[in-house]
């Protein structure tokens, strides 16, 4: 998927949007404004260069290491499957999504 075409896959999907980034270069640029420009309900929120305790996916990751960290995989496909389950478990759980959203130090949109 392109950055183009994520817009217009997750705006239905909500009544507000706000869209959260980092300052890095490649979040900047001609294709970033146009985006912006060709859908208005997108709100940019700037992240700093580094900073990992306001991402939510950094949440996600510190939770698939919590899973991962006593395993010992044999190989590139053990490590596969070890990722693809803790994606299929967090995702089944609205409630740990939230938990890991609320887990960042972003302000809730869940209160």
């Amino acid at each position: 998927m392109t950055v183009t075409m994520f817009p217009s896959s997750v705006l239905p999907s909500f009544s507000q949007n706000a869209v959260t980034v980092t300052k890095s270069q490649i979040h900047k640029g001609p294709v970033i404004e146009e985006v912006l420009l060709d859908y208005p309900r997108l709100r940019t929120e700037w992240f700093p260069k580094y900073a990992p305790e306001l991402n939510p996916a950094e949440q996600v990751w510190n939770e698939f290491k919590g899973h991962t960290a006593n395993s010992l995989p044999l190989g590139k496909q053990d490590i596969r499957n070890s990722l693809h389950a803790n994606k299929r478990r967090v995702r089944r759980s609205q409630d740990k999504l939230r938990s890991l959203i609320l887990a960042s130090k972003l302000p809730s949109p869940f209160e």
